[in-house]
């Protein structure tokens, strides 16, 4: 009679036996109660020499990974509920949804105060994950790798990085595979694609059909795991891109998720998918994203681009404490600067002491209203180095102690071509023509671009078949605009229509029948959208503020007016389109402060009585930030060169 040998006497003489990697042994000791689940999982591989070096891979990277639970995270899981809800009754979602901002608020209201990962427990891999867990994850992992088309071609140590990793950031881990090959086993039988890049692009147009991007949802501070995305749809560029990350790797595609953790000119940061392709190089592109790629041609300029990695990054001796933020000190990335912008490596005097002594020295960028770190160097011989720092952006080195930063040279340009450019101050005072107190990127100047081409109309019948053009927009407005009215004849309708095909995107309209009457009436238009599901509805053209507006539809026919009751003579027009209003508001009071070294200063107080913006004895050489003390958040550095601001 034979009798089976219970699988923990296995584990005991197979690990007894079996020399194993001193990181896996490590991991081993701090795992408690769990140890019995990893050691199962290594005794299942004993004789599948390369699965159970996946499963070594798995475990000894385990420390530097983790799911936040707790209440925190428990309780504004409802918010996946309500966007179940809406999906289910076929209500939009847009990315500036009402109905979602009032179902978050409630939650906030209800609980006290909107969540944060400081608040959540922490629960480490090692101390919770199931031996069936890890097995599945990787047998069902391995046949990807093996019978995929797109990834047979990987190296074991690519393998580990690119397809093999459990989750693709602090999600709750889950079995996907079956989930994801399912939803997109349509797209991977009758796909032609000729290679991984094509696929990718079939496959992230899925993508963006089922899942995309909602202010609210940046809110929501905890990665998601697989079936809270298919639930809510909605998200952050994080979520998003981990979403599709798994996705991809479930559908045997190597990813990886890129990001920067705030961009050398912009006070945030940003995550997309890079796809590793069969030549060994990565092709990076933002998920769901309307066009294959957009990373390469961002407005936004890189200082550091970081890779998420499974395994632990060997940095080298760790710097002393509170010499470099905790943000810096993550081992779990590795830096691809250089795939995406040009780089220097700098040796960098420092021309200002520091009455502690330090080893370690940081380098900054400006951030909404302070300095704050993207790279930390040694220091030696009064000279701190930094490597592969992105070109084309304003620095300082700062030196940090308990969380607080203190100048260690003067600002300076690392210009594109690599040289430095410092910026001391000139003697001279020089007038300054200030238009704006935060930068025009492209996706505000194309909003503000769709009124280019739209025509202002008045007519005596509703349907507008006698209309008359009272004025049309040849140049991208920049602020709240004026138009003069030539016409004379009298008018009860009047309207905006855009460009043929084009959104609206219009804030503000006003119809004058003299200077300072401004006609009131009926809002009318097409179509009339629900301001409760979309927030985007015609009566904000007519509220006074110009942080509303209407968008219209895109390849359709969109217009918003006005039935005055009874015929006006228009006198002009003015008007203003979707904007971010960081153009000088008339009323408002400004300050401009400059870097004098060591602190920002004041170099004057005004209330604009339009635009430009005028000082007349400002400090030269310096840099400046404008501030409007009346209203207003986003503010950023400038220069100012040939007359004209240059943005940091």
């Amino acid at each position: 009679m034979r009798y089976p040998i219970p699988l923990l006497l296995v584990a005991c003489i197979f690990l007894s036996c079996h020399h194993l990697p001193s990181r896996v042994n490590a991991v081993l000791e701090m795992a408690g109660n769990n140890r019995a689940e990893l050691e199962k999982v290594i005794t299942h591989y004993r004789n599948e020499p390369e699965k159970l070096r996946a499963a070594y891979f798995l475990i000894s990277n385990m420390p530097g990974h983790f799911t936040y639970e707790g209440d925190a995270v428990q309780h504004f899981s409802g918010i996946f509920t309500v966007l179940d809800s809406l999906h289910r009754k076929g209500i939009k979602v847009p990315t500036t949804s009402p109905i979602l901002k009032h179902a978050w608020d409630s939650l906030v209201s209800a609980y006290g105060s909107r969540p944060t990962t400081q608040e959540a427990e922490v629960h480490p891999d090692y101390l919770s994950l199931s031996a069936s867990f890890l097995i599945s994850h990787i047998d069902a992992s391995f046949k990807v790798w093996k019978e995929s088309p797109w990834c047979k071609q990987l190296r074991f140590e690519q393998f580990c990085e690119y397809l093999l990793p459990y989750r693709a950031g602090r999600e709750r881990p889950e079995l996907f595979h079956n989930r994801l090959r399912e939803r997109f086993a349509l797209l991977r039988d009758t796909s032609r694609a000729k290679n991984s890049y094509d696929f990718t692009d079939q496959f992230n147009q899925q993508i963006r059909a089922f899942i995309g991007l909602n202010n609210t949802m940046r809110l929501y501070p905890f990665d998601m795991s697989v079936s809270e995305m298919e639930k809510a749809r909605r998200g952050s560029c994080a979520h998003l891109c981990q979403y599709e990350t798994q996705a991809l790797r479930a559908n045997g595609i190597p990813a990886a998720v890129d990001y920067v953790p705030v961009w050398g000119d912009l006070n945030r940061g940003h995550e997309w998918v890079a796809l590793l392709q069969e030549n060994g190089k990565c092709f990076a592109f933002n998920a769901g994203g309307a066009g294959f790629g957009g990373i390469y041609d961002c407005p936004y300029r890189y200082s550091k681009v970081y890779r998420k990695t499974f395994a632990l990054q060997e940095t080298g001796e760790a710097p002393p404490g509170q010499q470099v933020p905790e943000s810096l000190l993550n081992q779990y990335r590795r830096d691809v600067t250089e795939e995406y912008t040009k780089v220097s490596d700098l040796d960098i005097p420092l021309t200002r002491g520091s009455d502690i002594p330090r080893s370690y020295a940081v380098l900054c960028t400006f951030r909404t209203s302070s300095w704050g770190a993207q790279a930390y160097g040694p220091i030696e011989n009064k000279h701190a180095r930094f490597s592969k720092i992105g070109r084309n952006l304003l620095y300082i080195v700062m030196y940090y102690y308990q969380g607080k930063y203190y100048p260690a040279t003067d600002p300076f340009i690392l210009q594109d071509n690599g040289q430095i450019r410092y910026l001391r101050g000139n003697a001279q005072p020089q007038p300054m023509q200030l238009l704006r107190k935060y930068p025009r990127f492209p996706a505000m100047l194309e909003y503000m671009g769709a009124m280019v081409g739209g025509r202002f109309q008045g007519a005596n019948k509703p349907d507008f078949s006698d209309s008359v053009n009272l004025f049309t927009v040849t140049g991208i407005p920049a602020k709240l605009e004026t138009a003069p009215v030539t016409t004379s004849h009298p008018f009860r309708y009047v309207r905006f229509i855009p460009a043929h095909g084009i959104k609206a995107n219009i804030a503000e309209l006003m119809f004058y029948s003299n200077d300072t009457a401004v006609l009131q009436g009926k809002t009318i238009g097409f179509p009339e959208v629900s301001q409760d599901e979309t927030g985007t509805a015609l009566q904000n053209v007519f509220d006074g503020q110009l942080e509303t507006y209407f968008s219209g539809i895109k390849n359709g026919v969109c217009w918003v007016g006005l039935d005055l009751g009874k015929p006006y003579t228009i006198r002009r027009i003015r008007y203003c389109p979707r904007s971010d209003t960081n153009f000088i508001l008339e009323g408002d009071t400004y300050a401009l402060s400059y870097w004098n070294g060591e602190k920002w200063v004041n170099a004057g107080k005004q209330i604009a009585a339009g635009s430009p913006l005028s000082f007349p004895q400002a400090p030269a050489g310096r840099v400046y930030i404008l501030h409007n003390l009346s209203k207003g958040n986003e503010e950023r550095i400038f220069t100012y060169e040939n007359g004209q601001q240059v943005w940091w």
